[in-house]
């Protein structure tokens, strides 16, 4: 399900989390009064800005991925992966 909030898209996501965790959450979010979903958001938004500061990995799937999407015959994506995997 897809859901507006302002401007952004939210998208209702399924996942499991240990029980004890779940519980922290919760009485963290009602400490603060603020919905569950919004703490799980800002933690999700805290992780990835944190990982933004490490050494982005630069092998040949990332050069893969950043590439706009276009048929790419198996020969090619080999030689790619291959390229990096010799390289080290």
């Amino acid at each position: 399900m897809q859901v507006f909030s302002g401007s952004l898209m939210k998208i209702k996501v399924g996942t499991q989390l240990e029980r004890e965790t779940l519980h922290r959450l919760k009485m963290a979010a009602a400490e603060d009064r603020r919905a569950l979903g919004d703490v799980i958001q800002a933690a999700a938004d805290e992780y990835l800005r944190r990982r933004q500061h490490l050494k982005p990995f630069d092998g040949g799937l990332r050069r893969l991925m950043d590439t706009p999407d276009f048929p790419l015959a198996d020969k090619r994506f080999r030689a790619s992966m291959e390229e990096d995997f010799w390289a080290r």
